[in-house]
């Protein structure tokens, strides 16, 4: 059996319509229709290099690793799947993962990297160059002019860094895909910011004043108006529809050099995006005073998730998964012994309808850096959600099952809740290999203070330039 596995960075879940949302992915919905689909899929270690460590390891990473590159002492899955003879592919325009060193080709016969994606330095930067809208409105200038120089030269749909992965891909299928069995992974970095897609992906574009605002200063949503907050997420929608279009392209590709019927196809996103829930514009921010990482709700933390297993029947599942899951269920599909190291847990069961339930609690969290403050996590459970940051710091309580949104704050008039879910994140975090500098600052479940949450604090700080780290 051959495996093709898409991860589309800062995918939110609500944009597909197999997921209820209102942006056309026609091609993905058909994938989806053939898939066993994930409704509770949940980020782990946040965001996009925490999530490729968990991936490519199957471990939940945030307790013990960082953002940075992949350490050389994790096993890692395209490892597995070469030491088993298959052929390892990563075909990838995603920019932090090509870092110089960063290591996430390790174990890849093949490493196709399309250059030039986000700042790059693909080409000496101009810094002359015009910025398609209102210059105050664009975050990390100097960022945008990178972007903005390394794609001067675009003519069609096909210079777009999407397709160029895509078509990457497609030509590794055409000369490599019969040879043997193989694990091609494809990580496509749209619709990661800068959102920039074709204007024929943008109806709302048509008029000559439309604010392009492809990269924001991210902090505070209300910095910036309600319409060009609106024009942001018109963008953000176009590049959703492109980057649906070139999957299609890809799984095409597939069909036609008749791989499709041997091939296990598993897409999902890291993680999503905030446009303006909580008051927040992006992932984090660095506007002083605020906080840096904040707390991965409910639009930033749900995720996508859709295995098509050739034979096995399709439907939806509920039950409550992580990405790293998927990494042990792909060594068991391909018959391969799961390592020990390979600690997460195979969604195997689910996808062969001999489980309905999978985990009980879930964790999102940016990297946990011992006592710091800045960096929250978010424990969930089948109707609740905490948010918690450490011993001392006053946690944020939700009734999902209530309030999905995760808006109204119930702490601390439900302590017995919020006191169950802490205990549940000790053990969660006991499972996960936390050392003990990260897990005694959260030890315990000490707060002071009123509800406050850390969206509401974030109002009041001034508006700035911020980056989305």
């Amino acid at each position: 059996m051959n495996f093709l596995v898409v991860v589309a960075d800062t995918f939110r879940r609500d944009h597909l319509g197999c997921y209820g949302g209102a942006v056309e992915t026609p091609y993905l919905d058909r994938l989806a229709s053939e898939s066993v689909v994930f409704d509770r899929a949940y980020a782990g270690s946040f965001p996009t290099l925490p999530c490729r460590i968990e991936l490519f390891t199957g471990r939940i990473a945030f307790p013990y690793r960082t953002w940075g590159p992949l350490p050389q002492d994790e096993l890692v899955l395209s490892e597995v799947f070469r030491s088993a003879g298959y052929s390892t592919a990563l075909v990838s325009d995603n920019f932090p993962m090509g870092h110089a060193g960063y290591g996430f080709e390790r174990g890849f016969e093949t490493s196709i990297r399309v250059q030039g994606q986000w700042y790059d330095s693909f080409r000496p930067r101009q810094n002359d160059i015009s910025f398609p809208t209102n210059a105050s409105w664009i975050g990390e200038p100097g960022r945008v002019q990178q972007y903005l120089t390394n794609v001067c030269d675009r003519t069609t749909e096909s210079d777009y860094f999407a397709p160029q992965t895509v078509e990457s891909a497609c030509r590794w299928l055409e000369t490599q895909g019969r040879r043997r069995p193989f694990l091609l992974w494809v990580d496509i970095f749209d619709p990661h910011e800068p959102w920039d897609p074709p204007r024929s992906y943008v109806p709302e574009a048509e008029s000559d004043d439309f604010p392009w605002i492809l990269y924001p200063h991210f902090g505070p949503a209300n910095r910036y108006t309600a319409d060009q907050l609106e024009a942001m997420r018109a963008l953000y929608r176009g590049e959703v529809r492109l980057v649906d279009r070139w999957i299609g392209v890809l799984l095409a590709k597939l069909k036609s050099v008749n791989l499709d019927d041997d091939t296990t196809i598993v897409f999902l996103s890291d993680h999503g995006m905030f446009f303006g829930e909580h008051n927040l514009l992006g992932k984090g921010s660095k506007i002083p005073g605020d906080i840096r990482g904040w707390p991965p709700y409910e639009e930033v933390a749900h995720i996508p998730l859709m295995v098509r297993v050739p034979g096995a029947r399709a439907g939806r599942s509920q039950a409550l998964v992580h990405p790293g899951d998927l990494t042990p269920a792909l060594v068991e599909l391909a018959g391969i012994p799961i390592p020990d190291r390979m600690t997460a847990r195979s969604i195997i069961p689910i996808l062969r309808r001999q489980a309905e339930t999978h985990r009980s609690t879930l964790m999102t969290s940016w990297a946990l850096r011992g006592a710091r403050m800045t960096r929250p996590s978010v424990v969930r459970d089948d109707d609740w959600s905490m948010v918690f940051w450490r011993t001392g710091a006053p946690p944020e309580l939700y009734h999902r099952a209530s309030d999905p949104g995760e808006t109204r704050n119930l702490w601390p008039a439900e302590k017995a809740e919020g006191r169950r879910l802490h205990g549940r994140m000790l053990e969660f975090l006991r499972a996960n290999h936390c050392p003990p500098r990260n897990y005694w600052p959260r030890r315990w479940f000490v707060s002071w203070g009123t509800a406050e949450s850390v969206s509401e604090r974030s109002l009041a700080a001034s508006p700035g330039s911020g980056t989305n780290g």
